[in-house]
């Protein structure tokens, strides 16, 4: 009787074997790379039936597994499986990349350990060219998120006062090491006023029309220049001061008097004539009248008295006697000016910067020693409402409910939200805001990038979005299945990867 010949184990074979009579021996090994799970000898023994048999099963043999090897920081591995003899190689996420002196995979051996002796490779940031020497004429950018032009690194773009942007407001530091501006650079542009149109019966000096640029009217003889004399282009967009025109002023020629004269040529608007009376006769009224704005001359016209030694007309008398209104008052927040507060005389009202005269902006001094018009009054410049951009909050203080001259206003962002363009605006005198209403832009961490064999959900990727991982074909996933964007423009822990 001979024990039967042993079967040789899958991935394996039979070393020895003394025999098949009673006590032979046989020894079993497996393939490299294989490990033996069970005895590696049996012996031709006897059973209790006396029949000789084995005393032990044939043995398995299983693959050696090297274990996950460990990925890198800021990246991962993939592999089949991790058994004898199988290529594992080495990824990073998006953003980053191994060093051209780094291991790009590894071998697991059939003694169980990785080819690579647990030298784990590094993944750098992915770098993108520097931009220190992008000059923005009439502008300046600055790095909002980020640095050292790193992966994620924001730069934002503004342009000075009076001059507006085109091109990309912000651009980023991509995966592949580019700037997202592509071909489009940003670039600031001078604003424009648009054109003034030349004054009928006037003129206009100055033909620029943008940021700075200034403009002076005058007016034909004979007319009056009613508005701004010079006007400037301003940031906003807006010429300041008032629309200008030329209005007649032409008073006629003034009435004669008897028994006297009329000296003076020019009978236009502010131009004076003065009444002289011959020899023998006195004047009874104002010597001196003024073209107004009206077309009418100041005052009444005076007359020529005989003059007689020692006898004089009560009449006479009581005109000859000399009228003064006294000091018209100020406007509040104004001024008077005048030469004089006898009969006749004309004074003009001002306001202060800042203010708008409502009301007379003149007044004369009348034979009842009343003035012609009460004092006007100085009304406050109000700003509108400059608004308050989406995601943002507005502070200021404001009177009567009003954005009055001088008013300021400030701004600041919601969390998720950065602030671009000025954050304090103020009221001009002109009434208008002196810089443009900033913008509150949503902080974006990019696209996260996609792990090979794996899926990415998640269609949004600002502040607070998060996005989740899932593997493909069965792999099993390595790391976080989720991360989120956080308030400083970056992904929350590392990239994961599929096995």
């Amino acid at each position: 009787m001979y024990c039967s010949t042993p079967d040789s184990p899958q991935h394996g074979f039979v070393l020895s074997q003394t025999g098949g009579h009673l006590n032979s021996v046989v020894r079993w090994a497996c393939d490299r790379g294989y490990r033996l799970i069970g005895k590696s000898t049996a012996v031709c023994r006897r059973n209790e039936l006396g029949f000789l048999g084995w005393d032990a099963s044939v043995p398995a043999c299983q693959a050696v597994s090297c274990g996950t090897p460990v990925a890198p920081v800021n990246g991962g591995v993939l592999a089949a499986d991790f058994s004898s003899g199988t290529r594992a190689t080495y990824f990073c996420n998006d953003g980053f990349r191994l060093s051209s002196k780094e291991v790009t995979s590894t071998v697991c051996q059939a003694d169980g350990s990785w080819s690579s002796h647990n030298k784990i490779p590094r993944c750098t940031v992915v770098v993108c060219p520097s931009i220190g020497s992008f000059t923005l004429d009439h502008g300046k950018w600055r790095i909002v998120n980020g640095s050292r032009y790193e992966f994620g690194t924001k730069v934002a773009f503004t342009c000075n006062a009076g001059y507006y942007r085109l091109g990309p407001a912000h651009i980023h530091c991509t995966a592949n090491g580019t700037w997202s501006w592509r071909n489009e650079r940003p670039r600031c542009k001078i604003i424009s006023c648009g054109d003034l149109p030349t004054l009928p019966n006037g003129k206009k000096i100055g033909t620029q029309m943008t940021f700075g640029a200034t403009a002076i009217f005058t007016c034909n003889s004979g007319f009056i220049l009613v508005g701004s004399t010079v006007r400037e282009c301003l940031a906003s967009g807006l010429w300041s001061g008032m629309e200008t025109h030329c209005l007649a002023g032409h008073c006629g020629v003034p009435d004669k008097i008897v028994n006297g004269q009329v000296i003076g040529e020019n009978f236009g608007y502010r131009d004076t004539v003065v009444y002289q009376c011959s020899p023998g006769f006195r004047l009874i009224g104002s010597s001196v009248r003024i073209c107004q704005q009206d077309h009418n001359w100041s005052g009444q016209l005076p007359a020529c008295v005989s003059y007689v030694p020692g006898i004089i007309q009560m009449s006479v008398c009581l005109l000859s006697v000399a009228v003064s209104c006294g000091h018209p008052g100020s406007p509040i927040y104004g001024r008077t000016v005048g030469e004089g507060f006898n009969l006749n005389d004309v004074v003009s009202f001002f306001c202060n910067d800042g203010y708008i005269l409502e009301g007379p902006s003149q007044a004369q001094c009348q034979p009842d020693r009343q003035w012609s018009q009460q004092p006007p009054t100085c009304r406050v410049v109000n700003c509108t409402d400059p608004g308050i951009p989406a995601n943002s909050i507005r502070k200021s203080k404001i009177e009567y409910g009003n954005f009055t001259f001088g008013t300021v206003v400030s701004y600041d962002c919601n969390p998720g939200y950065y602030l671009f363009g000025s954050s304090l605006l103020t009221c001009q005198p002109v009434g208008y805001w002196d810089k443009p209403l900033p913008e509150c832009l949503e902080v974006d961490c990019g696209h996260p990038g996609s792990p090979p064999h794996a899926a990415v959900m998640g269609e949004k990727f600002t502040f607070g979005s998060t996005v989740h991982y899932r593997c493909l074909e069965g792999r099993i996933l390595i790391g976080e299945s989720s991360r989120t964007c956080q308030l400083n423009g970056q992904w929350s822990t590392s990239q994961p990867h599929c096995s």
